[in-house]
Protein backbone atom coordinates (compact mmCIF):
# COMPACT_ATOMS: atom_id res chain seq x y z
CA UNK A 1 0.00 0.00 0.00
CA UNK A 2 2.28 3.06 -1.26
CA UNK A 3 0.56 6.55 -2.16
CA UNK A 4 2.41 9.05 -3.97
CA UNK A 5 2.56 12.46 -2.65
CA UNK A 6 -0.40 14.60 -2.25
CA UNK A 7 0.45 17.19 -4.75
CA UNK A 8 1.29 14.44 -7.40
CA UNK A 9 -1.82 12.59 -7.08
CA UNK A 10 -3.89 15.64 -7.54
CA UNK A 11 -1.48 16.21 -10.85
CA UNK A 12 -2.56 12.80 -11.62
CA UNK A 13 -6.83 13.09 -11.46
CA UNK A 14 -6.50 16.35 -12.60
CA UNK A 15 -4.43 15.54 -15.74
CA UNK A 16 -7.08 12.40 -16.70
CA UNK A 17 -10.13 14.59 -15.63
CA UNK A 18 -8.98 16.75 -18.17
CA UNK A 19 -8.36 14.12 -21.07
CA UNK A 20 -11.42 12.46 -20.34
CA UNK A 21 -13.45 16.63 -20.53
CA UNK A 22 -11.37 16.99 -23.99
CA UNK A 23 -13.48 13.62 -25.41
CA UNK A 24 -16.72 14.88 -25.07
CA UNK A 25 -19.13 16.90 -26.81
CA UNK A 26 -20.29 20.37 -25.31
CA UNK A 27 -24.35 18.11 -24.94
CA UNK A 28 -22.39 15.74 -22.87
CA UNK A 29 -19.95 18.59 -20.80
CA UNK A 30 -23.36 19.84 -19.89
CA UNK A 31 -24.47 16.87 -18.29
CA UNK A 32 -21.31 16.73 -16.10
CA UNK A 33 -22.41 16.50 -12.62
CA UNK A 34 -19.05 16.56 -11.02
CA UNK A 35 -16.16 14.64 -9.82
CA UNK A 36 -16.88 11.52 -7.20
CA UNK A 37 -13.61 11.20 -4.89
CA UNK A 38 -13.48 8.51 -2.30
CA UNK A 39 -10.35 8.27 -0.15
CA UNK A 40 -9.67 7.09 3.37
CA UNK A 41 -9.82 9.83 6.46
CA UNK A 42 -7.51 9.99 8.74
CA UNK A 43 -4.62 8.50 7.02
CA UNK A 44 -1.87 8.90 9.20
CA UNK A 45 -3.91 7.63 12.45
CA UNK A 46 -2.57 3.79 12.07
CA UNK A 47 0.80 3.77 10.80
CA UNK A 48 2.21 1.91 13.52
CA UNK A 49 -0.49 -0.62 13.45
CA UNK A 50 -0.25 -0.92 9.51
CA UNK A 51 3.67 -0.60 9.17
CA UNK A 52 3.05 2.29 7.08
CA UNK A 53 5.48 5.36 6.05
CA UNK A 54 4.86 8.46 8.00
CA UNK A 55 6.43 10.72 6.20
CA UNK A 56 3.75 10.46 3.26
CA UNK A 57 0.68 9.15 4.78
CA UNK A 58 1.01 12.25 7.61
CA UNK A 59 0.88 14.58 4.65
CA UNK A 60 -2.25 13.93 3.51
CA UNK A 61 -4.33 14.42 6.76
CA UNK A 62 -3.19 18.03 6.37
CA UNK A 63 -4.51 18.33 2.24
CA UNK A 64 -7.67 19.19 1.67
CA UNK A 65 -7.36 16.68 -1.61
CA UNK A 66 -11.00 17.64 -2.60
CA UNK A 67 -10.37 21.38 -2.21
CA UNK A 68 -7.36 21.62 -4.37
CA UNK A 69 -8.97 18.77 -7.34
CA UNK A 70 -12.23 21.09 -7.40
CA UNK A 71 -9.64 24.32 -8.23
CA UNK A 72 -7.50 22.53 -10.53
CA UNK A 73 -10.84 21.50 -12.18
CA UNK A 74 -13.11 24.14 -11.98
CA UNK A 75 -15.43 21.19 -11.50
CA UNK A 76 -17.52 20.55 -7.86
CA UNK A 77 -16.08 17.64 -6.40
CA UNK A 78 -18.11 14.80 -4.32
CA UNK A 79 -16.02 13.69 -1.79
CA UNK A 80 -16.37 10.45 0.73
CA UNK A 81 -14.37 7.89 2.69
CA UNK A 82 -13.57 4.71 0.84
CA UNK A 83 -16.14 2.45 3.26
CA UNK A 84 -19.04 4.92 2.53
CA UNK A 85 -17.93 4.24 -0.75
CA UNK A 86 -18.36 1.16 -2.09
CA UNK A 87 -21.17 1.13 0.61
CA UNK A 88 -23.13 3.24 -1.52
CA UNK A 89 -21.98 1.08 -4.62
CA UNK A 90 -23.32 -2.00 -3.40
CA UNK A 91 -26.46 0.05 -2.34
CA UNK A 92 -27.08 1.50 -5.62
CA UNK A 93 -25.74 -1.32 -7.90
CA UNK A 94 -25.61 -4.37 -5.55
CA UNK A 95 -27.44 -6.33 -2.99
CA UNK A 96 -29.50 -2.59 -2.22
CA UNK A 97 -31.73 -3.53 -5.02
CA UNK A 98 -33.20 -5.59 -2.90
CA UNK A 99 -32.35 -5.35 0.55
CA UNK A 100 -33.06 -1.99 1.94
CA UNK A 101 -30.96 -2.67 5.57
CA UNK A 102 -27.07 -4.06 5.77
CA UNK A 103 -23.69 -3.64 7.32
CA UNK A 104 -21.17 -3.18 4.88
CA UNK A 105 -17.54 -4.36 5.37
CA UNK A 106 -14.79 -4.36 2.61
CA UNK A 107 -11.69 -5.97 3.62
CA UNK A 108 -8.61 -3.79 1.61
CA UNK A 109 -5.32 -3.40 3.20
CA UNK A 110 -7.28 -2.00 6.00
CA UNK A 111 -10.60 -2.93 6.74
CA UNK A 112 -13.51 -0.26 5.81
CA UNK A 113 -17.18 -0.12 6.38
CA UNK A 114 -20.45 1.35 5.70
CA UNK A 115 -24.14 1.47 7.46
CA UNK A 116 -27.31 1.20 4.86
CA UNK A 117 -31.00 1.93 6.79
CA UNK A 118 -34.07 1.77 4.78
CA UNK A 119 -32.19 2.16 2.04
CA UNK A 120 -29.77 5.26 2.44
CA UNK A 121 -26.51 5.42 4.16
CA UNK A 122 -25.93 7.06 7.00
CA UNK A 123 -22.85 9.09 6.85
CA UNK A 124 -22.83 10.47 10.78
CA UNK A 125 -22.00 13.96 11.79
CA UNK A 126 -18.03 13.85 10.70
CA UNK A 127 -18.90 11.03 7.67
CA UNK A 128 -17.31 8.13 9.57
CA UNK A 129 -20.48 5.97 10.50
CA UNK A 130 -19.70 2.33 9.85
CA UNK A 131 -16.22 3.05 10.27
CA UNK A 132 -15.42 -0.74 11.99
CA UNK A 133 -11.75 0.13 11.60
CA UNK A 134 -11.30 1.15 14.80
CA UNK A 135 -13.61 -0.83 16.54
CA UNK A 136 -11.59 -2.32 20.22
CA UNK A 137 -11.15 -5.87 19.66
CA UNK A 138 -8.22 -8.39 21.85
CA UNK A 139 -5.45 -8.69 20.48
CA UNK A 140 -4.59 -11.31 17.87
CA UNK A 141 -3.04 -14.81 18.84
CA UNK A 142 -0.85 -15.17 15.99
CA UNK A 143 2.50 -15.01 16.48
CA UNK A 144 2.91 -12.50 13.37
CA UNK A 145 0.41 -10.30 15.48
CA UNK A 146 1.65 -6.95 16.30
CA UNK A 147 2.29 -6.69 20.23
CA UNK A 148 -0.27 -4.53 22.17
CA UNK A 149 0.56 -2.51 24.83
CA UNK A 150 -2.26 -2.47 26.80
CA UNK A 151 -3.90 -5.61 26.05
CA UNK A 152 -6.14 -4.19 23.46
CA UNK A 153 -6.12 -4.10 19.65
CA UNK A 154 -8.01 -2.62 16.59
CA UNK A 155 -9.95 -4.59 14.42
CA UNK A 156 -7.99 -3.10 11.70
CA UNK A 157 -4.86 -4.87 13.33
CA UNK A 158 -6.33 -8.29 12.87
CA UNK A 159 -9.38 -8.06 9.81
CA UNK A 160 -7.21 -6.46 6.92
CA UNK A 161 -5.12 -7.88 4.09
CA UNK A 162 -2.53 -5.76 5.79
CA UNK A 163 -2.69 -8.76 8.39
CA UNK A 164 -2.60 -11.22 6.15
CA UNK A 165 0.13 -10.10 4.54
CA UNK A 166 2.34 -9.43 7.49
CA UNK A 167 1.47 -12.86 8.90
CA UNK A 168 2.41 -14.80 5.50
CA UNK A 169 5.79 -13.38 5.16
CA UNK A 170 6.56 -13.89 9.05
CA UNK A 171 6.04 -17.98 7.15
CA UNK A 172 8.18 -17.28 4.75
CA UNK A 173 6.19 -16.67 1.82
CA UNK A 174 6.69 -12.96 0.21
CA UNK A 175 3.96 -10.72 -0.48
CA UNK A 176 4.18 -7.77 -3.01
CA UNK A 177 0.65 -7.67 -4.11
CA UNK A 178 -3.12 -8.60 -3.53
CA UNK A 179 -2.26 -11.15 -5.99
CA UNK A 180 0.49 -12.78 -4.14
CA UNK A 181 -2.36 -13.27 -0.89
CA UNK A 182 -4.89 -14.75 -3.83
CA UNK A 183 -2.27 -17.20 -4.81
CA UNK A 184 -1.30 -18.27 -1.47
CA UNK A 185 -5.02 -19.28 -0.99
CA UNK A 186 -5.43 -21.14 -4.08
CA UNK A 187 -2.18 -22.97 -3.25
CA UNK A 188 -4.00 -23.74 0.11
CA UNK A 189 -1.01 -22.26 2.38
CA UNK A 190 -1.68 -23.18 5.93
CA UNK A 191 -0.94 -19.36 6.39
CA UNK A 192 -4.00 -18.25 5.17
CA UNK A 193 -6.46 -20.24 6.91
CA UNK A 194 -4.48 -19.29 10.22
CA UNK A 195 -5.10 -15.83 9.12
CA UNK A 196 -9.16 -16.39 8.53
CA UNK A 197 -9.26 -18.05 12.29
CA UNK A 198 -7.89 -15.21 13.84
CA UNK A 199 -9.72 -12.61 11.63
CA UNK A 200 -13.03 -14.37 12.12
CA UNK A 201 -12.15 -14.43 16.26
CA UNK A 202 -12.06 -10.46 15.89
CA UNK A 203 -14.84 -10.17 13.21
CA UNK A 204 -17.87 -11.64 15.20
CA UNK A 205 -18.06 -10.18 18.44
CA UNK A 206 -17.55 -6.84 16.96
CA UNK A 207 -20.42 -7.64 14.14
CA UNK A 208 -22.85 -8.84 17.46
CA UNK A 209 -21.90 -5.50 18.93
CA UNK A 210 -22.89 -3.52 15.84
CA UNK A 211 -26.06 -5.82 15.39
CA UNK A 212 -26.92 -4.33 18.72
CA UNK A 213 -27.25 -1.36 17.58
CA UNK A 214 -27.98 -1.32 14.49
CA UNK A 215 -30.61 -4.15 14.05
CA UNK A 216 -30.16 -4.86 10.40
CA UNK A 217 -31.05 -8.48 8.92
CA UNK A 218 -27.74 -8.88 6.89
CA UNK A 219 -23.95 -8.08 6.51
CA UNK A 220 -22.40 -7.82 3.64
CA UNK A 221 -18.82 -8.91 3.18
CA UNK A 222 -16.00 -8.14 -0.48
CA UNK A 223 -12.73 -7.58 -0.49
CA UNK A 224 -9.92 -6.30 -2.49
CA UNK A 225 -9.01 -9.96 -3.03
CA UNK A 226 -10.98 -13.01 -4.32
CA UNK A 227 -10.21 -16.70 -5.75
CA UNK A 228 -12.79 -18.41 -3.28
CA UNK A 229 -11.11 -16.48 -0.36
CA UNK A 230 -14.25 -14.52 0.32
CA UNK A 231 -16.11 -17.16 0.50
CA UNK A 232 -14.28 -19.38 2.54
CA UNK A 233 -14.04 -15.97 5.32
CA UNK A 234 -17.58 -15.84 5.06
CA UNK A 235 -18.21 -19.33 5.62
CA UNK A 236 -15.94 -19.38 8.77
CA UNK A 237 -17.62 -16.20 10.34
CA UNK A 238 -21.33 -17.74 9.74
CA UNK A 239 -20.15 -20.40 12.21
CA UNK A 240 -18.71 -17.88 14.74
CA UNK A 241 -21.60 -15.84 14.33
CA UNK A 242 -23.98 -18.48 15.80
CA UNK A 243 -21.29 -19.64 18.34
CA UNK A 244 -21.24 -16.18 19.73
CA UNK A 245 -25.13 -15.35 19.45
CA UNK A 246 -26.70 -13.79 22.32
CA UNK A 247 -29.06 -15.79 23.92
CA UNK A 248 -32.61 -15.67 22.12
CA UNK A 249 -30.76 -13.84 19.08
CA UNK A 250 -30.70 -14.62 15.44
CA UNK A 251 -27.43 -14.57 13.30
CA UNK A 252 -27.59 -12.17 10.31
CA UNK A 253 -27.48 -13.77 7.21
CA UNK A 254 -24.25 -12.64 5.40
CA UNK A 255 -23.72 -12.84 2.02
CA UNK A 256 -21.02 -11.91 -0.37
CA UNK A 257 -20.51 -8.09 -2.02
CA UNK A 258 -21.32 -8.10 -5.84
CA UNK A 259 -18.40 -5.49 -7.35
CA UNK A 260 -15.06 -6.87 -5.25
CA UNK A 261 -12.02 -4.12 -5.56
CA UNK A 262 -14.07 -2.11 -7.98
CA UNK A 263 -16.42 -0.89 -5.46
CA UNK A 264 -14.75 1.86 -4.12
CA UNK A 265 -14.11 3.06 -7.61
CA UNK A 266 -17.73 2.65 -9.01
CA UNK A 267 -19.49 4.22 -5.54
CA UNK A 268 -16.90 7.37 -6.34
CA UNK A 269 -18.25 7.76 -9.54
CA UNK A 270 -22.00 7.76 -8.02
CA UNK A 271 -21.32 10.15 -5.71
CA UNK A 272 -22.47 13.10 -8.05
CA UNK A 273 -25.81 11.19 -8.55
CA UNK A 274 -26.03 10.13 -4.59
CA UNK A 275 -25.75 13.48 -3.19
CA UNK A 276 -28.08 15.05 -5.59
CA UNK A 277 -30.45 12.26 -5.84
CA UNK A 278 -30.24 10.57 -2.24
CA UNK A 279 -33.48 7.79 -1.08
CA UNK A 280 -34.23 11.55 0.62
CA UNK A 281 -35.64 13.02 -2.55
CA UNK A 282 -37.33 10.00 -3.24
CA UNK A 283 -35.20 8.35 -5.64
CA UNK A 284 -36.25 5.04 -4.04
CA UNK A 285 -40.64 3.19 -4.25
CA UNK A 286 -40.91 0.45 -2.26
CA UNK A 287 -43.47 -1.99 -3.32
CA UNK A 288 -43.80 -4.77 -1.82
CA UNK A 289 -42.14 -7.25 1.03
CA UNK A 290 -38.83 -9.85 0.54
CA UNK A 291 -39.13 -12.56 2.90
CA UNK A 292 -35.55 -13.98 2.14
CA UNK A 293 -34.28 -10.55 3.89
CA UNK A 294 -36.78 -10.00 6.27
CA UNK A 295 -37.32 -5.82 4.93
CA UNK A 296 -38.69 -4.50 2.24
CA UNK A 297 -37.02 -4.16 -1.25
CA UNK A 298 -35.45 -0.95 -2.51
CA UNK A 299 -36.26 -0.17 -5.89
CA UNK A 300 -33.99 2.52 -7.93
CA UNK A 301 -36.49 4.05 -10.18
CA UNK A 302 -35.09 6.90 -12.65
CA UNK A 303 -31.36 6.29 -12.83
CA UNK A 304 -30.27 7.52 -16.06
Amino acid sequence: MVLPQPDQALAMVARDVRALLERLDPQARERFAGIGLALPYNLGAWLRRLDLPAEIFRRWDDFDFAAQLEEATGLPVFSENDGNAAAIAELFYGLGRRVDDFLYLFIGPAIGGGIVVKGDCLRGSTGNAGDVAVIAVAPGRLGSSPKSEDGRELLITRASLNALGRHLQARGIPVASPADMQAAFAAGHPAVQEWIEDAVEALAPAIWSAIALLDVPLIVVDADIDGGLVDALIRRLAVALDEHAPEARRSPRILHGTLGRDAGAIGAATLPMFFNFSPRASILTRDGGDSEFETGPARFAGLT
